[in-house]
């Protein structure tokens, strides 16, 4: 095993020898990879305020920017209010990865759309702009997100499913839509945790 703050101090130090270099844009990555390890690694809490889980896809996202250049574009509109709901921690990462995995190679731009909403639940959208999935493949996954079953690919969409499932119990989940060639929405529906006001019966039975 390696000691977590000799990963964070080695990337420090390679962070400050870009900077003497005026390598702005590779102290940048470095400072992102950084943050992505402390948050990864910090396991005091299982749920965060979703502007952390946010803040975590953006040091994500400017790592992937940088491999990908022109062909990965991303925007987030998530209003202020929303963000100090709280959702388990590392929920959005699988599934901005799944979006970018199965798609970077078969289009030539892919563009993701991070949204965020309320009703009864708090609603959380992922839209990529890539080839999308047939009619019996997307039957197939929504069958085996149903049924809680690991089926082929997609096993970042499965692993959340799961711990979604696990954590909170029904209505909540995950959905996806997709059309050949239009993309793929995936939904999360997250019950309203808010830090002011936090209950639960031991069932996964939430309130706001």
């Amino acid at each position: 095993q390696i000691n977590p703050h000799f990963l964070y101090n080695t990337l420090d130090t390679i962070k400050w020898a870009l900077i003497e270099r005026e390598a702005y844009d590779l102290s940048d990555i470095v400072t992102a990879l950084g943050k992505m390890l402390r948050y990864s690694i910090d396991e005091r809490q299982r749920e965060v305020p979703l502007a952390r889980e946010i803040e975590s896809i953006n040091d994500y996202l400017r790592i992937q920017l940088y491999r990908y250049e022109t062909r990965l574009s991303y925007t987030i509109d998530i209003d202020e209010d929303l963000c100090g709901y709280h959702v388990p921690k590392q929920i959005l990462q699988p599934l901005v990865e799944n979006a970018i995995v199965h798609n970077i190679d078969n289009v030539s731009e892919v563009a993701i759309e991070i949204t965020a909403s309320v009703t009864d639940l708090l609603i959380i959208k992922i839209k990529d702009s890539g080839a999308g999935i047939g009619d019996e493949q997307l039957l197939n996954i929504q069958n085996s997100l149903m049924n809680h079953r690991t089926q082929g690919q997609h096993v970042g969409l499965y692993n959340v499913q799961r711990r979604i499932s696990l954590q909170y119990g029904a209505p909540y989940g995950l959905t996806i839509d997709s059309r050949r060639g239009q993309g793929s929405v995936v939904t999360l529906r997250l019950p309203l945790i808010s830090p002011a006001k936090r209950t639960t019966n031991g069932k996964g039975d939430y309130s706001s």
